[in-house]
């Protein structure tokens, strides 16, 4: 669900999840391992066009968006816009049908999903080790979108001189959708995504209400730290949608994004009814390590055949939340245990 540089495994295993902190986190290792964007007939720079031609549905300039880091006002109907960081927003903008004239992109390129909605004519801009501001500027947007980690407390007043600029959620699909929506005047629009999108959920849950017994774990490992992916995370606040049931070690746990690192004699946290591992690409050799080991082979998900290692795009998409990966995560989850007859399945 990421990328897949040495860089990025590196921060999973960080303890520090503080969206400011200038070392390098978790989020930084999804953030890189992300892509992006998607586009209306037409030049990028009238993405927005139709904002103004009617005001209904919060198409009103101009407007003050709320966001992350406060408060930032547009007093037109934005024909510009840039996506930062390559994120989440970006997957926004897509999604709404919003080609920007540029967008941020990992040495590990655009996400899968993003790529699918089409990226033509968007140009690159530079991300690693941090947003190229200079580049932005060259683009002279009237919009900067970016999300929270990489548009920061230290970035974001360079930025706001250049145009406008809304930072959005990073663990929040449903909010990041609202704030990019309400940015670009189109508030009902955005919230109209999120209901389509919940509806979907919804749908998926109850095609696999015959697998509600079951407990699913989700877990990934790097050296010496493996981890579980707790109800707090995007896709087990996704699964907890749907009612799907997770085993006790993954539910009510408050861990930092959902991510919940064990001591590597706790295997046994992992056990489940069904087991999903996610390999980012660079942890394979770690995740080789933990299938290896005499723990994992006594789990019972694991001796009953139950266990799905997945590929770094689907493990990706597992985590990186996006309004784009929640139909990847609804496909994933009704594709993988389907392979499975729940009649034949104990509960966990």
């Amino acid at each position: 669900m990421i990328g897949t540089e040495s860089q990025q495994s590196a921060s999973v295993r960080r303890k520090s999840t503080t969206p400011h902190a200038p070392s390098i986190t978790r989020r930084d290792f999804l953030v890189g391992l992300a892509g992006l964007m998607v586009l209306v007939p037409g030049c990028g720079s009238d993405a927005n066009k139709d904002a103004r031609k009617d005001k209904d549905a919060g198409r009103i300039f101009p407007r003050e968006v709320e966001h992350e880091l406060g408060e930032t006002k547009l007093s037109a109907s934005p024909r510009r816009v840039v996506s930062a960081t390559g994120l989440a927003e970006l997957d926004s903008l897509l999604a709404l049908g919003v080609k920007p004239i540029a967008a941020g992109k990992f040495s590990t390129g655009w996400n899968p999903w993003a790529r699918e909605e089409g990226l033509n004519g968007v140009e690159p801009l530079a991300v690693e080790p941090e947003v190229n501001i200079e580049q932005i500027a060259l683009q002279s947007p009237d919009l900067i979108l970016g999300q929270t980690g990489r548009v920061s407390e230290d970035n974001y007043p360079k930025l706001s001189e250049i145009a406008p600029t809304v930072v959005t959620s990073f663990e929040d699909w449903r909010r990041n959708v609202e704030q990019v929506a309400d940015a670009l005047g189109r508030a009902e629009d955005g919230r109209k995504l999120v209901r389509d999108t919940e509806t979907d959920i919804a749908e998926t849950g109850e095609r696999l209400s015959p697998y509600r017994n079951l407990t699913i774990s989700v877990f990934t490992n790097f050296p010496g730290e493996p981890a579980l992916l707790t109800d707090d995370s995007f896709c087990g606040d996704i699964m907890r949608e749907m009612g799907l049931k997770r085993p006790p070690s993954q539910t009510d746990q408050g861990a930092p994004e959902g991510y919940k690192p064990i001591s590597e004699e706790r295997i046994d946290l992992i056990d489940a009814g069904v087991i999903f591992g996610l390999d980012f690409g660079d942890n394979r050799d770690a995740m080789d390590e933990i299938e290896r080991s005499d723990l994992f082979k006594r789990l019972e998900g694991v001796r009953a055949g139950r266990y799905v290692r997945l590929g770094p795009n689907e493990s990706l998409a597992m985590y990186f939340a996006s309004v784009l990966t929640v139909p990847v995560v609804l496909r994933l989850l009704e594709e993988k245990l389907g392979l499975f007859d729940p009649k034949s399945q104990d509960e966990k």
